[in-house]
């Protein structure tokens, strides 16, 4: 993942869309449904994309957005609460993926 070009510029889009008009909300919304879905492997992937957009996040970015920090804000809250996911894939994947987080994100 740290190699990852493509990662790290879809990363700097959904950032900038983040901002555009009703961004947010759609943001929220599908950020909601992936962590509550029924599906363990949608719950997952969910994991997945958040830890992806806290590897690529431009620190300089999000400090001056307070929308930004609400949107990422909320995700990351999402990651950490699937530490405790009834499916232990999930959770064990979670605190893998929290610990392999840079400080500075």
């Amino acid at each position: 993942m740290e190699f990852s070009h493509i990662a790290q510029l879809a990363t700097a889009l959904l950032l900038h869309s983040i901002t555009l008009p009703s961004g947010s909300d759609i943001f929220w919304k599908i950020i909601e449904h992936d962590f509550h879905n029924k599906e363990w492997r949608a719950r997952y992937a969910a994991v997945e994309k958040v830890t992806v957009i806290a590897h690529f996040v431009d620190v300089s970015t999000v400090k001056n957005s307070p929308l930004l920090q609400s949107a990422l804000a909320g995700a990351f809250s999402y990651l950490v609460h699937s530490l405790d996911d009834e499916q232990p894939t999930i959770s064990q994947r979670a605190l893998l993926n929290l610990e392999s987080i840079k400080t500075p994100s």
